[in-house]
């Protein structure tokens, strides 16, 4: 996420070239800190790279070198969402096409349109049809669905990439690892237990 900030928020009464700064981020309680150094107008930017699943409001502040915890000057909520469940192992029984149901969270309040979804690694024998919602309302859920078929049974195992993308750049990737059997015949009894008394001689 590109931050660009002027020192001249950093406490001072005039923006300062080519000099230090720090920017601050407070995010749920936590406080992270990156170097900077302003340019010939008094600007910078820094590049911020968010946690693996960090999502919701960031609160920052630029401040000279040695001021700490500078009071917020400027905010930006981080967009995502996720899957549940995160991952999927189904077994697809040969010409029996299976309906998986993949709830999808927004992790915040900002409301993600132009939702797409593409799956990528099916082998030849193993078709997809996936389908989402063109939009997922803030904090809210909404379902895709994922429609798995096994035209034959080999190979008999499939390791398939679900992705699920924004508009707003969100994405989230589903891994589907599928087993493959052939269909069987069984042969059932009815009844499945015969019970009762004989007489000796008699049929």
């Amino acid at each position: 996420v590109p931050i660009t900030v002027k020192t001249f928020n950093c406490g001072t009464q005039a923006a300062q070239t080519n000099s230090a700064a720090v920017l601050w981020l407070y995010k749920a309680g936590t406080t992270r800190t990156i170097p900077l150094t302003t340019d010939a107008s008094g600007n910078a930017t820094a590049n911020f790279t968010p946690l693996m699943g960090e999502v919701g409001l960031v609160q920052y502040a630029a401040a000279l070198p040695g001021v700490n915890n500078p009071a917020a000057q400027g905010s930006f909520t981080l967009i995502g969402l996720s899957a549940n469940p995160a991952s999927l192992t189904p077994v697809l029984t040969v010409g029996s096409p299976q309906t998986n149901i993949i709830p999808l969270s927004n992790l915040t309040s900002v409301a993600l349109s132009g939702l797409t979804a593409s799956v990528s690694g099916a082998p030849a024998n193993v078709s997809v049809q996936v389908s989402v919602p063109g939009s997922l309302p803030g904090n809210g859920t909404v379902q895709a669905t994922c429609i798995l078929t096994a035209s034959g049974g080999t190979p008999n195992q499939a390791q398939l990439s679900l992705q699920i993308a924004t508009a707003q750049g969100v994405t989230n990737l589903v891994p589907l690892n599928a087993s493959i059997v052939q269909l069987e015949p069984q042969i059932v009894t009815v009844p499945a237990l015969l019970h009762g008394s004989m007489v000796p001689g008699t049929q």
